[in-house]
């Protein structure tokens, strides 16, 4: 009797064990996982951050200020996107021209998904 009653409670304590371990792993997860991007969003983008400052012509990404182009493209997960898509705090995907002695100016921006950019 005492060797089903022992064995019995080993049970349910491996049992309670492996049922929390399960939680917080499908919790750590679901939390580590990014948002899925649109089919028409690059799988790779140039340059990522989120947007700290923006005015008129240009705007500030993770500290670093740019130029935005008289033709910018704005892309947002819900669709076409514009400039009112831009403000503080949203996450961005964007490529820009890098030319020797010239302003960065950003010709295409994503609009991205929260936690979709993880800053290092």
């Amino acid at each position: 009797m005492h060797h089903i009653a022992r064995y019995s409670t080993s049970l349910a304590v491996l049992l309670i064990a492996l049922l929390s371990m399960s939680t917080a792993y499908a919790e750590h997860t679901s939390s580590s996982r990014k948002p899925a991007l649109p089919d028409d969003y690059p799988k790779i983008f140039p340059a990522m951050g989120i947007v700290m400052d923006i005015d008129v012509s240009t705007i500030s990404i993770d500290g670093s200020r740019y130029t935005l182009s008289i033709s910018l493209i704005v892309h947002s997960p819900t669709g076409k996107g514009s400039r009112f898509d831009l403000r503080k705090g949203v996450e961005v995907g964007f490529s820009y021209s890098d030319e020797p002695n010239a302003p960065l100016i950003i010709s295409e921006i994503w609009v991205l998904p929260k936690g979709t950019y993880e800053p290092r």
